[in-house]
């Protein structure tokens, strides 16, 4: 295909996004524009879409409320940057999602923002050095979760990158 200078229209059939995080708040700080949720801090500022917030804005969140926040991540200061935070009532299941990142083979642990996630006892029934290119794999584990972790179903999303 020939390059084209200047501007061009494309037309795509789809495009996705979707949340970061989604749990239960740890913490707020309304005069920061601050909040702590499944122990990631995330950052408000004045063109985040608060939905279902109500009239008191950030002060109007309290530790235990449920949201659902769309955010950008920043790995230079490991906080997200909001852009859209819904209140949710109950939900079945968390979300935590983000670039892994720390990925310690040894200690078989890795980062997602600012949470140190561990899979050491996890021994799996294909280990990544045995990956062939091309293939699709499936390797399930059970992640234990910690004791005072609120009820519920937790996923995780993990993104495998190159170096």
């Amino acid at each position: 295909m020939p390059a084209v200078a200047g501007p061009r229209n494309e037309i795509t059939g789809s495009i996705a996004f979707g949340s970061d995080l989604l749990g239960p708040v740890d913490s707020v700080d309304a005069p920061g524009n601050r909040l702590v949720l499944l122990g990631q801090g995330v950052d408000i500022g004045a063109t985040t879409v608060l939905d279902g917030i109500g009239t008191g804005g950030l002060a109007a969140i309290a530790a235990g409320d449920v949201l659902e926040v769309y955010a950008l991540y920043d790995a230079a200061t490991g906080r997200y940057t909001a852009t859209r935070v819904e209140r949710k009532g109950a939900v079945a299941s968390y979300r935590l999602r983000g670039v892994v990142s720390l990925l310690d083979t040894a200690t078989r642990s890795f980062n997602i923002g600012s949470e140190r996630i561990s899979y050491a006892a996890f021994a799996g029934s294909l280990p990544a050095t045995r990956w062939q290119p091309g293939w699709r794999v499936l390797d399930e584990y059970q992640i234990p979760l910690p004791a005072d972790l609120p009820p519920g179903k937790y996923g995780l999303v993990v993104g495998l990158y190159g170096e």
